[in-house]
């Protein structure tokens, strides 16, 4: 893979479960080996969604990244900031990269 294609940063959170007492929350944390990683960005599709009485744009990218291990659908990428839920991991050849197709809002 080309690293000069990889011009985007992106971060992987997986979702945590902290005891604090009696009571367990959840936070989102970086995936180990997930924060700070160098990514292609590229807009498959883009949209609108009505939540609530606003329109809010909705789109859906793929970030294709170099082989990184444990990632799931059931994570999330960081992108400047905005929130993309993870929809299907593509592993490229054997174990290069990965492509992460994922849906979101934009900030």
């Amino acid at each position: 893979m080309r690293a000069g294609a990889l011009d985007r940063q992106i971060t992987i959170q997986e979702r945590t479960a902290v005891q604090a007492g009696p009571q367990v929350t959840y936070i989102w944390a970086a995936l180990p080996g997930g924060a700070d990683i160098w990514a292609m960005k590229r807009e498959v599709r883009g949209g609108e969604v009505i939540e609530g009485l606003a329109r809010q744009a909705e789109v859906e990218v793929m970030f294709k990244i170099r082989w990184l291990d444990g990632v799931k659908r059931e994570q999330r990428v960081i992108y400047e900031g905005a929130e993309f839920n993870i929809l299907h991991v593509v592993e490229l050849g054997r174990r290069e990269g990965l492509e992460l197709y994922c849906k979101g809002k934009p900030e």
